[in-house]
């Protein structure tokens, strides 16, 4: 968070925001090490205690709460704008090891293939994705395309000098993925079944849900869920 950005916003009110102490750097799971026995007034998470074990950040979270003092959390929502461009790009990961698109770059990579069967490769996923991409605009489909054809139009002596390049793409590739799965995993976590579930490491650890509100860019377009849970005891 910018604490220049936060005074922008609040221009009117210089005299709160001059109260408000900004703490970088502190990994959740060590809140209550880093700051032993002072305790806050708020604190907030932005798309970030989702990604945590909640049992050990719930008890870290509530350890440094004044009484009544105050959770504020953004997290993602399994019905938000996100969510469903997320399951979208999770059918086109599924789609490139369907077509044979992550299989022929492993080859590649170890050099497997002769330059022409490389090249034929390349023109029979370009062929099954075409169709895909028309239909949905998709950006992901539209870079390994571009990608491949690129690489098709190199001279067959040059193409098999290209397998690092290859390797390093279906890196990018699989990072891409894992944490798109992990965006999925967590959104999920929050979605299933009642609020009681999701909050049920809190609630043990003495904080109270006071209100939960949809999060929308433009009053339409979901992007999150906004979340207060208020420390009891």
């Amino acid at each position: 968070m910018d604490p220049a950005l936060v005074g922008a916003v609040w221009s009117d009110q210089p005299e709160h925001v001059a109260t408000i102490e900004f703490i970088f750097n502190c990994p959740v799971e060590l809140m209550s090490d880093r700051f032993g026995a002072a305790r806050f007034d708020l604190v907030t998470s932005q798309y970030g205690l989702e990604y945590c074990d909640l049992n050990k950040a719930a008890a870290q979270v509530a350890s440094v709460l004044k009484n009544r003092g105050h959770l504020v959390m953004v997290t993602h929502a399994t019905t938000s704008e996100m969510a469903k461009t997320m399951d979208a790009e999770h059918s086109e990961y599924q789609l490139l090891e369907e077509v044979g698109y992550l299989k022929l770059l492993r080859s590649w990579s170890k050099n497997q293939l002769s330059a022409q069967k490389l090249k034929e490769g390349l023109g029979r996923v370009v062929e099954k994705l075409w169709p895909h991409q028309r239909k949905s605009d998709s950006l992901l489909l539209s870079q390994v395309i571009q990608s491949m054809q690129v690489a098709m139009n190199q001279p067959l002596g040059n193409l098999l000098a290209q397998g690092v390049y290859a390797q390093q793409y279906l890196e990018q590739l699989q990072a891409a993925q894992a944490r798109l799965e992990d965006m999925q995993r967590v959104t999920q976590l929050i979605g299933e079944g009642a609020d009681e579930h999701w909050l049920a490491p809190f609630s043990a650890n003495g904080l109270k849900l006071v209100s939960r509100t949809d999060i929308r860019i433009d009053g339409a377009h979901l992007a999150g869920l906004g979340w207060v849970l208020q420390k009891e005891h």
